[in-house]
């Protein structure tokens, strides 16, 4: 699947940056949630015609891009008991 996401401001798009006047981009699912989620702009999938939807070509990521992978989360820190110095 695929969504329109119309940007409120500049955001790297498959790793280039995009502007809110560069227009809608039709995008698939996993780069228009991060847009979404990261209040970068809004889905307006809505207010295209299911024809429209269809015929619109979805944007590709460029040769050699890979999507930014979250760093995994890092462990608590684990308390060790204090050795007690002995009299």
């Amino acid at each position: 699947m695929s969504k329109f996401v119309k940007l409120w401001m500049p955001a790297p798009v498959f790793g280039v940056m995009r502007k809110p006047e560069d227009g809608v981009r039709h995008l698939p699912d996993d780069e228009a949630n991060r847009l979404i989620t990261g209040a970068f702009g809004e889905d307006v999938t809505g207010d295209f015609s299911a024809e429209q939807r269809a015929s619109a070509p979805v944007e590709s990521p460029p040769p050699g891009y890979r999507a930014a992978q979250p760093e995994p989360p890092k462990p608590a820190p684990v308390k060790r008991a204090s050795k007690k110095a002995k009299s």
